[in-house]
């Protein structure tokens, strides 16, 4: 497992280590350790962005409606993708 150093929202270094690593965070003020459960959420909120472009691409051939109600269910699932990752500390 990797580790990552977070700063203001943003990664700053990554280690082998834990201890490495929080040895690191303790010396900057602000600074946390995460491990790489970011890069799952990450990858969800990509897929979650393909999903609504697919969306959007198929919307001429849709009902208005149609393509709001799917959206609208994709919704709930982006909200959490984004508090989760803000939870780690990193930007949603």
């Amino acid at each position: 497992m990797a580790y990552f150093v977070v700063r203001d929202g943003a990664i700053d270094e990554a280690f082998e280590s834990l201890d490495e690593a929080t040895a690191n965070a303790n010396e900057r003020p602000g600074a946390r350790v995460i491990g790489d459960e970011w890069v799952t959420l990450a990858s969800a909120k990509d897929r979650v962005r393909q999903a609504l472009a697919a969306i959007d691409e198929i919307a001429p051939l849709l009902r208005a409606e149609e393509v709001e109600a799917m959206k609208a269910q994709l919704q709930p699932l982006q909200e959490m993708i984004d508090s989760a990752l803000g939870r780690l500390g990193l930007l949603g």
